[in-house]
């Protein structure tokens, strides 16, 4: 896990962004009350989008890179590895919140999210 005294307010700021997305698209209950809130939402791409387009996207950034430690950026690394997979293998389908709930790949990217939390825990975790 980083020293989180050594970061700026933005890298805090990121990490914790990461974190979220992470857990969420790890729970099940936390996109299923998304849509019961809000129910235009296409949740399914939301997960996805979330990932890609408002996290990942900036992994190459030094800025981004300077606010995770190895093994955190190697478990962001292969999550992303997984989701891109994923999204391959299911979004021309289409699916709706609960088909893809009941899919073996929600299964797998759920895991693969959980994976990469562990990443982020230790003595000074970021996941309480």
């Amino acid at each position: 896990m980083k020293d989180d005294s050594s970061m700026t307010e933005a890298q805090r700021g990121l990490r914790a962004n990461v974190i979220s997305v992470l857990k969420f698209i790890s729970s099940r209950e936390a996109q299923l009350k998304l849509k019961r809130e809000a129910p235009f939402v296409d949740v399914v791409s939301e997960v996805f989008c979330m990932w890609a387009d408002d996290i990942y996207v900036f992994a190459a950034r030094d800025s981004f890179r300077s606010a995770f430690c190895a093994a955190e950026l190697s478990a962001i690394t292969v999550f992303d590895k997984a989701l891109e997979a994923i999204a391959d293998a299911t979004i021309d389908k289409n699916p709706s919140l609960n088909e893809f709930l009941a899919m073996p790949e929600w299964q797998r990217l759920a895991e693969a999210a959980r994976k990469a939390l562990q990443a982020f825990e230790g003595p000074q975790s970021d996941l309480e």
